[in-house]
């Protein structure tokens, strides 16, 4: 029963995963951010880009259809982007990682399906949020107010403290405000800002310091490698919020094994 339901939620991740990349890319084609558009409610049928062919169902099962064609379009044989693969690929993953979350913490609670589909609902999200920001530098501010709400109907059900995690997520927006206003938003945008709020108040206070510190360091190493194998200078804008999202899935994760580090070895 445990693998079954791990391999329901890889599934259930790649076809979010497949669903994020037409969002992604119907925004590109449109120019316009919609959120009519990212809910999927323009009841447009996927097409391939080159050609324009309605794409047959099949054609949309998430990476069998990209390997079965070998990353082509079936008709004009135009180069499907890799990143499609990528996106169906992450979100499987952050299914499967939520699941495991789900399974080690949640399995014995009496509400536990319906906490399973609020972090679902959280995964499908951020996952969207991800590849946005990646691609356009831009994080919606409905996501974040609908994340935020998820986050608070997760605490309700878990009887959490809900002052602690507020708090928490008000000290997250004050710190990278901060950060925001001496960088004259170059350093930091206010969508990443407003996103801060939903990752401090789901993670509570040391669980999202933990989060920030992978997120800095994994951008400032993503930034290094700009600079080494692109030639983009210091001053290059790099979105922040995929990295933000990043540390979340890696505190999510890890942090119970890092907080036996920290508590054994650093003086609290």
């Amino acid at each position: 029963m445990k693998w079954a339901l791990a391999a329901a939620a890889v599934i259930l991740g790649l076809l979010n995963g497949s669903f994020t990349a037409v969002v992604v890319t119907r925004l590109r084609i449109s120019g316009a951010f919609s959120w009519r558009q990212a809910l999927g409610l323009d009841n447009q049928r996927s097409i391939c880009d080159s050609c324009k062919r309605q794409l047959c169902w099949w054609e949309n099962i998430p990476v069998v259809g990209f390997l079965l064609f070998k990353g082509r379009c079936r008709t004009c044989h135009s180069p499907i982007p890799f990143w499609f693969l990528l996106a169906e690929l992450f979100s499987g993953l952050v299914f499967l990682i939520t699941y495991l979350y789900w399974q080690e913490n949640f399995i014995d609670l009496e509400n536990q399906w319906l906490i399973l589909a609020i972090l679902f609902l959280i995964a499908s999200l951020l996952a969207i949020t991800f590849w946005v920001d990646l691609f356009y530098k831009f994080i919606f501010d409905e996501l974040v107010v609908i994340l935020s709400l998820l986050a608070f109907g997760y605490h309700l059900l878990l009887g959490s403290g809900l002052l602690h995690f507020l708090f928490s997520g008000l000290a997250s927006v004050a710190f990278f405000l901060f950060l925001h206003l001496i960088t004259k938003g170059k350093g930091m945008g206010l969508g990443d800002v407003k996103l801060s709020f939903f990752l401090g108040f789901f993670l509570g206070w040391l669980p999202s310091i933990i989060g920030y510190y992978f997120a800095f360091f994994t951008g400032a190493i993503y930034g290094l490698g700009l600079m080494i194998l692109k030639g983009k200078s210091i001053k290059t804008a790099v979105p922040f919020g995929p990295f933000l999202i990043l540390g979340f899935w890696f505190s999510l994760l890890f942090f119970p094994q890092l907080y036996i580090f920290i508590k054994d070895y650093l003086p609290m």
